[in-house]
C-alpha cells in the first residue's frame, strides 16, 4: 500500500517527515513523569489552547523508527477507534526533534497496579470482571473496525477514579485483512514474535499468521482473566523460551476447587491451543462471563431464599404479616432466578423447598384452601403431605358441618329475629284484648249485660281463631325460625288452657267471679313458663300478669278490668323490652 509505503519513509528519518505529517504546532512543554516502558514514557502536560490537563507520550530514541513508527500507528489507531473504553487520541504534536501524542489524561492507575496492590480474592472477583467486559466492549468494537490488538494484558488497561475503563497501548495494532484501514500493517505482514511473554498466544509464536484474527484477542482475554483467577500470568517460566514454550502448547491449566466450572470452562476455551476451539469472537467471551456473573447473582439470590425458608420455619406461630412477606421474597428470588435460568435443576429444589413451606405452614395453621394450592406448584409431593392434606380437609369439613349445624341451631333458637314485627302484632292483640275485657266489666257491673260462661268461652274460642289467621299472614316472621314458633305457640297454647280452665269451671258449676278471680294466675304461670324456656325478656310481662293477678284477688268486682289492663301492660313491657335489644 502507498500509505504503508510512506509510514516506513518517514520512520527512515523521523525528524525530518515528521514535519509532512502537518503535526500541531502548539508548543508542549512536558511536567512530570506518568510511566516509562521500553520504547517511550508518559508524561503530564498542559494543552492551552483548550485549557486542558493532557498526557503525552513520547518516543525515548526519536532516531529509532520503530518506535516512532509504533507511536505513530498508536497515535493513528486512538484517533480511529472512538470508544467510551478506548483512550481518545486529541492531536499529534511535536515535542523537542520527535512526534508526541496528546491524549485523554487519566486520572487514576493501571489495572495491573490495581491488582498489585489489591489483589484479586473471592470478594472482588465479580467487580474485576465487570471490568473485563468493558474491555471485551473496546476490542469488540475495535475487531468491528478491523483492528486486533494483540497486546492486552492488565498493564494495557488504565482504570480511572469514578469507574472510568480504558484499553491503551495499541502500538502492536495490526490490521484485518481486507477490513482494515490502510495505513495499518495488516497480520500477514507479521514477521516476528511479537506480544507479551506471560500472555501471548501461540499463534503469535509461531507466527502463524493464517490463524492470527480475532481469537488471538480472545486468547489474549483469556490470559486477562486467568491472572483474575489464579494471580499469576498464564505463561510462567524462569526464561524466555520457557515463557514461549508454555505459550506454544497452551495446555489446559488447573485451577482450585474454589473457582467455580462455570468460569473454568470459560478459561479452557478461551485459553485452548486451537483457534478453531475457542469462543468464535470476543462478543461471545463476553457473553460468557456476562451469563456467570448473571447465574452468580442468581446463586446469591438462591442461598438467601433458602435461608430464609430455614427462618420461616421457626416461626410457625408468628403472624401472617410478618411470614408473608419473607414468603414474597422467596418466590420474587425464584421468578427472578428462573427468567435468568429457565432450566435449572436447583431453582426447581427452591420453588419446590418454597411450596413445601407454604404447605407445612398451611396445615398448621389449618387451612386446607391453601394447602391444597402449595401442592399443586410441588412437581413430586409425597404419600405423607397428600394424606395429610386428606386429613385436614376431613377435619376441616367436619367441623365446618359441626359449625352449621349450631349456626342453624343457634339461629332456631334465636328469639330477637323478626321480633319487630311480632311487636307490633302483639301490641295489636294487646290492645284488643284490654278493650274487650273492660267493656266485659262494664257490662257486667251495670247491669246492662252480666257476662257468663258462655261469653267467656265465646271470647276464648275467638281470641284463639283470631290468633290461627294472623299466624298465617305473617308466618315469615312469626313462624321464622323454632324459637318463634314456640313462643307465638305458647300463646296460643296459653289461650286454649283458659278457655279449657273457663269450661271445667262451667261445668263444675263455679261462680264466675271465683273463675276470674283465678284466671291471672294462669296467665302468670303460662308467661313464667315462656320466659325460663324461651326469652328471658318475657318476665316483664310476667310481673305485670302477677301484680294484676293480686289485685284481682284483692277487687275481685274489677276483674275484668284488671285482667285486661294486666294483660295489655304486660303485652307493652315485653314489646318495650324487646325494642331495646334491636
Amino acid at each position: 500500500r502507498d500509505a504503508r509505503a510512506e509510514s516506513q519513509t518517514l520512520f527512515a528519518d523521523a525528524s525530518s517527515e515528521a514535519k509532512a505529517l502537518a503535526l500541531s504546532p502548539e508548543p508542549i512543554e512536558l511536567g512530570r513523569l506518568l510511566g516509562k516502558g521500553g520504547m517511550g514514557e508518559v508524561r503530564e502536560a498542559d494543552q492551552r489552547s483548550l485549557r486542558r490537563a493532557v498526557a503525552v507520550k513520547t518516543v525515548l530514541d526519536s532516531n529509532d523508527d520503530g518506535s516512532v513508527s509504533a507511536l505513530l500507528k498508536e497515535a493513528w489507531v486512538g484517533g480511529a477507534l472512538e470508544h467510551p473504553h478506548i483512550v481518545p487520541v486529541h492531536a499529534l504534536a511535536r515535542a523537542g526533534n520527535s512526534p508526541a501524542m496528546l491524549m485523554k489524561r487519566i486520572e487514576g492507575e493501571s489495572w495491573a497496579e490495581r491488582l498489585d496492590a489489591h489483589g484479586c480474592d473471592p470478594g472482588d472477583l465479580e467487580g474485576h470482571l465487570r471490568i473485563f467486559m468493558k474491555v471485551c466492549q473496546a476490542i469488540a468494537f475495535a475487531h468491528s473496525r478491523g483492528v486486533l490488538h494483540l497486546d492486552l494484558k492488565p498493564d494495557n488497561v488504565m482504570l480511572g477514579a469514578y469507574g472510568e475503563v480504558y484499553v491503551v497501548d495499541w502500538g502492536l495494532a495490526c490490521g484485518l485483512p481486507g477490513r482494515s484501514p490502510e495505513w495499518l500493517h495488516e497480520t500477514t505482514d507479521i514477521l516476528g514474535v511479537a506480544g507479551t511473554p506471560g500472555y501471548i498466544a501461540p499463534e503469535l509464536v509461531a507466527v502463524d499468521t493464517a490463524h492470527i484474527d480475532e481469537r488471538t484477542d480472545v486468547y489474549l482475554l483469556g490470559g486477562i482473566l486467568h491472572f483474575l483467577v489464579t494471580g499469576t500470568e498464564p505463561h510462567e517460566g524462569e526464561s524466555l523460551m520457557l515463557q514461549l514454550s508454555a505459550a506454544l502448547m497452551s495446555l489446559p491449566h488447573s485451577y482450585d476447587e474454589g473457582v467455580p466450572a462455570e468460569l473454568v470452562a470459560i478459561l479452557h476455551r478461551a485459553l485452548d491451543a486451537k483457534t478453531t476451539r475457542r469462543f468464535e469472537n470476543v462478543e461471545a467471551l463476553r457473553a460468557a462471563v456476562e451469563t456467570f456473573l448473571d447465574r452468580r447473582a442468581v446463586d446469591r439470590l438462591i442461598g438467601q431464599a433458602r435461608r430464609t425458608l430455614v427462618h420461616i420455619a421457626g416461626l410457625e406461630a408468628a403472624s401472617d404479616a410478618l411470614v408473608e412477606p419473607q414468603f414474597l421474597e422467596c418466590e420474587f428470588a425464584a421468578v427472578y432466578a428462573r427468567q435468568q435460568w429457565p432450566q435449572s435443576d436447583e431453582i426447581d429444589e427452591l420453588e419446590d423447598a418454597i411450596a413445601a413451606a407454604r404447605f407445612d405452614r398451611a396445615i398448621a395453621r389449618r387451612r386446607p384452601d391453601e394447602a391444597a394450592a402449595a401442592l399443586t406448584r410441588m412437581r413430586r409431593p409425597s404419600a405423607l403431605q397428600r394424606e395429610a392434606l386428606t386429613a385436614l380437609q376431613r377435619e376441616v369439613a367436619d367441623r365446618a358441618k359441626h359449625l352449621a349445624q349450631l349456626e342453624q341451631m343457634s339461629r332456631e333458637l334465636d328469639i330477637t329475629l323478626g321480633q319487630v314485627d311480632r311487636r307490633r302484632v302483639f301490641l295489636a292483640l294487646g290492645f284488643v284484648w284490654a278493650v274487650t275485657n273492660i267493656l266485659f266489666g262494664a257490662l257486667t257491673r251495670t247491669g246492662i249485660f252480666p257476662i257468663g260462661y258462655p261469653e267467656l268461652l265465646t271470647e276464648g274460642v275467638l281470641l284463639v281463631a283470631t290468633f290461627i289467621p294472623i299466624g298465617y299472614l305473617r308466618r315469615e316472621t312469626l313462624f321464622f325460625n323454632r324459637a318463634n314458633r314456640r313462643l307465638y305457640g305458647g300463646l296460643i297454647a296459653t289461650a286454649v288452657a283458659v278457655e279449657l280452665f273457663w269450661l271445667s269451671a262451667f261445668v263444675s258449676d263455679l261462680p264466675v267471679d271465683h273463675a276470674l278471680a283465678l284466671t291471672p294466675l294462669l296467665y302468670t304461670y303460662c308467661f313464667s313458663a315462656l320466659a325460663i324456656t324461651l326469652d328471658k325478656r318475657l318476665w316483664w310481662g310476667t310481673g305485670c300478669l302477677a301484680v294484676a293477678a293480686v289485685l284481682t284477688g284483692l277487687f275481685p268486682e274489677w276483674a275484668y278490668e284488671l285482667i285486661g289492663v294486666g294483660g295489655f301492660a304486660a303485652v307493652v313491657a315485653t314489646s318495650r323490652a324487646w325494642a331495646a335489644a334491636e
